[in-house]
């Protein structure tokens, strides 16, 4: 089983976990801030 899926059954999040996901948001946000605006 791999160890994200592993920690997310077996209990919350570490540090680490956290800490990447954080990252990962982060790194979307210029290009979420960038791009055009869809129009619906």
């Amino acid at each position: 089983m791999l160890p994200s899926v592993a920690s997310a059954i077996d209990g919350p999040w570490t540090d680490e976990e956290n800490d990447l996901i954080v990252a990962d948001y982060f790194a979307l946000v210029p290009d979420d801030i960038s791009s055009p605006r869809m129009r619906r």
